[in-house]
């Protein structure tokens, strides 16, 4: 598996994952957009990391990306510092859903299977999310 890190310098690098460790990068590529600009870019690795979308959700800087399958919809979710998780159609680009729910910026999204989502908070909260729907579990 790949190991993806990004970093606030604008590059993300990809490694192979090896035994518990990062693993060596592999390839390097500019993403100044994800940290400054509020959007999130979609790469095809397949065509040499040609940008193929720039998804917009967001007002301020993105800080976590992740990848969902659900029902045959491939999803990018974000979350940023403006306190909003952004679900995105991959295919589309269209917004599927945009919540509010912390009252700080959110510093960690973890996607579990295909139905939850968890964030942490520089609120010091966690909370989850289902994927659908537009409120946070209590």
């Amino acid at each position: 598996p790949l190991l993806f890190t990004g970093s606030t310098d604008g590059t993300i690098k990809a490694g192979r994952q090896a035994g518990g460790g990062g693993g060596e990068p592999i390839m390097t590529f500019r993403l100044a957009a994800c940290l400054w600009w509020c959007l999130v870019q979609v790469w095809d690795l397949r065509s040499g990391g040609r940008c193929t979308a720039s998804l917009q959700g967001h007002s301020d800087a993105v800080t976590c990306l992740g990848l969902q399958q659900t029902g045959g919809v491939s999803k990018v979710v974000s979350a940023g510092e403006d306190r909003r998780l952004v679900e995105y159609d991959v295919r589309s680009g269209v917004v599927l859903q945009s919540r509010l729910g912390h009252r700080d910026g959110i510093s960690a999204l973890r996607v579990c299977g295909q139905s939850t989502l968890i964030t942490g908070s520089w609120d010091h909260t966690v909370r989850l999310w289902p994927s659908t729907g537009s409120s946070a579990m209590p």
